[in-house]
C-alpha cells in the first residue's frame, strides 16, 4: 500500500517532532514575547526572528524522512514524487501570492502558514499519485 511507512519509521518520528513542536511552540509565544518587551534590533533581533520559521524547516525536513524511512524503493519513489509535487505546489502559491501582494490584491501571510500548505499539497499529490499508479 503506497504512503504507508513502517512501524518503526512511526515511532521514530514521533520521538523527534513530538519534542520539536513542543520547542517550536515555546519558540514562537518566546519570540513574541521578547519584541513585545524588549524590541532587540541589528544582529540579535534577526537572529530571533529567524528562530520560529528556521524551526519550521527542520519539522519539514522530519516529515521528508518519515516519508522516505521504507526499504521499499517503490515506495519511496511514490513518496518522493509526492513531494516533488508538493514542493512545487507550494512554490508556486507562494510565488502567486507574493506577485499578488506586490500590487496589493494580497495580505502579508505569516511564515507558519507554508507548512500547513506543504501538507496539504503532499496529501493532494499522494492521493492522484495513488490514483495514477493502481
Amino acid at each position: 500500500m503506497p504512503f504507508m511507512p513502517t512501524k518503526e519509521a512511526k515511532i521514530r518520528y514521533r520521538t523527534r517532532a513530538i519534542p520539536l513542536l513542543v520547542v517550536m511552540i515555546g519558540l514562537h509565544f518566546g519570540v513574541h514575547w521578547v519584541f513585545d518587551t524588549k524590541h532587540p534590533t541589528g544582529a540579535l533581533g534577526v537572529g530571533l526572528a529567524l528562530l520560529p520559521p528556521l524551526s519550521l524547516v527542520v519539522l519539514g525536513g522530519l516529515i521528508v524522512q518519515f516519508l522516505n524511512a521504507d526499504r521499499d524503493e517503490v515506495q519511496m519513489a511514490y513518496r518522493r514524487h509526492a513531494v516533488a509535487w508538493a514542493t512545487g505546489g507550494l512554490l508556486a502559491v507562494a510565488l502567486v501570492w507574493n506577485g499578488l501582494g506586490v500590487y496589493g490584491f494580497a495580505s502579508e501571510v505569516a511564515p507558519g502558514m507554508a507548512l500547513p500548505v506543504f501538507v496539504g499539497f503532499l496529501l493532494v499529490a499522494g492521493i492522484a499519485l495513488k490514483r495514477q499508479y493502481q
